[in-house]
């Protein structure tokens, strides 16, 4: 019985670490009011996108960025 416990907490770590992809979310242009959610984890996103969280409210699948994202500012 030990050792099914400890199974499935291995099994739970597992799980959690890769639902997370590699890459960062792209800056958040979009401004909308209305919650919508796409996705929970980078899981619930196909291929490489990652779930990005731009409100409170609004995650939304992504295609990832690479390297270090410098802000240039507001257009």
């Amino acid at each position: 019985m030990h050792m099914l416990l400890q199974l499935c907490l291995v099994y739970a770590l597992i799980v959690e670490c890769s639902a997370q992809k590699p890459g960062a979310c792209p800056p958040g242009g979009i401004r909308i009011t209305v919650c919508m959610s796409d996705c929970e984890t980078d899981r619930d996103c196909p291929g490489a996108q990652k779930c990005c969280k731009y409100s409170s409210c609004m995650f939304t699948c992504e295609k990832p960025i690479f390297g270090k994202y410098r802000p240039t500012g507001r257009p």
